[in-house]
């Protein structure tokens, strides 16, 4: 790994210290195969101790940082990008695995075209199927899958391609566009909606969002939370994301099905611009940037425990309507005597 690199690895980190070491391994071994000079940061965000352990003994020749709470995927990012040099930030989740190739290409095509501000790669699942191809968002702010009917293969991506927004599994920021939009929204926290705030973003700044697909990584989807968990904060973040952007999308059709013919919507970037939501200004000492992640996570949770104490109370009331159902179909069916 290059002392002055072109571009910085970025890899934020909770738990699972054997999937953080595939993800290293995989980066590291692309880097030097596509012979990009690349550093490698290592984001521990509230990290349990066997990661910490792991990070210590384990990876070398690498930047870490770390805090003991969990601040967010946004906040670390940011953080990334203020500790590196580097042009490029090359963002990788990390239950993600690149395959050769996947930095040069990348890379090849945000240097082509200054104009690009982030490029992302073709997002693999197990098996080879096609979780990620760059993606639409509707009117209403949801996310869609850029094909109708069956997920078709990888071979159908097959042209650089402007996209709505990138999954953050894998994408490289140029480091003058982050700038450009003051970073990723720590508001979105702690993880889901990011990249598509920040990709609306960049696009909203006059920045291209796109997509190479000879760029590929395969990604262990769902390892960062549970599939309830991130349910919730996909529609708490997604009712933020269109207070800020609502107008951008608007007379956009709905995509109920998660589906979307890319022809029946406009190009993307082609919204009208809006004037860009102004973010929190940072904390000023570190006791206030402490006070201010936990209130964050302090408001989550509580909104969390509502929503699980609403599902609780409606399982509830379906188990008692059940409950009598039976007693009274049983009544009805015991025989007399």
């Amino acid at each position: 790994m290059a002392a002055t690199a072109t571009v910085a690895i970025t890899i934020p980190t909770i738990r699972d210290p054997a999937r953080l070491g595939r993800c290293i391994d995989a980066a590291r071994n692309a880097a030097v195969t596509d012979d990009v000079a690349a550093e490698l940061l290592v984001v521990l965000d509230g990290a349990d101790a066997d990661v910490a352990a792991f990070v210590a003994t384990e990876v070398h020749a690498a930047t870490v940082l770390s805090w003991p709470e969990r601040r967010g995927f946004a906040a670390a990012l940011n953080a990334a990008a203020r500790a590196t040099s580097a042009t490029y930030l090359a963002v990788l989740q990390d239950d993600a695995r690149p395959e050769p190739g996947w930095l040069r290409w990348l890379l090849d095509t945000a240097q082509h075209d200054p104009g690009v501000g982030i490029v992302g790669s073709l997002v693999l699942g197990r098996g080879g199927t096609v979780l990620n191809a760059g993606a639409v968002i509707g009117g209403d702010g949801y996310i869609a899958v850029p094909w109708v009917g069956p997920t078709p293969t990888r071979d159908h991506f097959r042209q650089i391609r402007p996209v709505d927004y990138l999954s953050s599994s894998s994408v490289l920021v140029r480091r003058v566009a982050w700038d450009a939009v003051g970073g990723f929204d720590e508001e979105m926290y702690p993880l889901v909606y990011v990249d598509a705030d920040f990709c609306t973003a960049l696009w909203n700044a006059g920045w291209r969002v796109v997509l190479d697909p000879r760029s590929v990584v395969r990604h262990d989807a769902g390892g960062s939370t549970s599939a309830r968990f991130r349910e919730f904060l996909y529609h708490r973040n997604r009712t933020r994301f269109v207070e800020k952007w609502g107008s951008c999308f608007a007379g956009r059709p709905e995509f109920p099905t998660g589906q979307a013919d890319p022809a029946s919507v406009s190009a993307p970037g082609s919204w009208p611009r809006v004037q860009a939501p102004r973010r929190p200004e940072a904390p000023a000492t570190t006791g206030d940037r402490d006070a201010a992640y936990l209130r964050r996570e302090r408001d989550m949770f509580r909104a969390y425990v509502a929503e699980l104490e609403s599902q609780l109370e409606e399982a509830e009331r379906d188990a008692t309507m059940r409950r009598s159902r039976l007693t009274a179909r049983w009544r009805r069916q015991r025989p007399r005597r």
